[in-house]
């Protein structure tokens, strides 16, 4: 089961057919079932408390990835900060749906076992998010 939960009062008009169809391809081709996947959006107040809870960072950001994923059953819950979203959409110079499908689908990447410390994990996961973003995602549907 794949929910979004928008604890904001910003409403979205993300295709969630769509983000919902490539998530479960993530899954499927990297030999997961989803189990849970609970995407929260929320507000970078709330995702500053909640990086500096968790991560003891004290700083707002995009996305925080809790998983809980055991025996290639994926269980997650997604933090998505909207207010950071829509900075990063007019930094990127991008739409607001397309940078906030590519945080859900970066979250879910790390899941699957894709990191981003070094340069060279940054550029595979780019790669990726791209792949899944133009697979299942063309420009003007989201």
């Amino acid at each position: 089961m794949i929910k979004i939960i928008n604890h904001t009062d910003r409403r979205t008009s993300l295709n969630e057919d769509i983000i919902f169809h490539t998530i479960n391809i993530i899954a499927d081709e990297h030999s997961y079932s989803i189990y849970s996947i609970e995407i929260n959006f929320i507000t970078d107040k709330k995702i500053h408390e909640l990086n500096n809870l968790i991560l003891n960072h004290d700083y707002p950001t995009d996305i925080i990835t809790l998983d809980y994923t055991q025996d290639n059953f994926i269980k997650s819950e997604l933090f998505i900060s909207l207010d950071t979203i829509e900075s990063n959409a007019i930094d990127f110079n991008t739409n607001f749906n397309i940078e906030l499908a590519r945080v859900i689908l970066h979250g879910i990447l790390h899941i699957v076992g894709y990191n981003d410390k070094t340069d060279e994990e940054k550029r595979e996961m780019k790669k990726m998010e791209d792949y899944y973003l133009n697979l299942n995602v063309p420009r003007g549907t989201l």
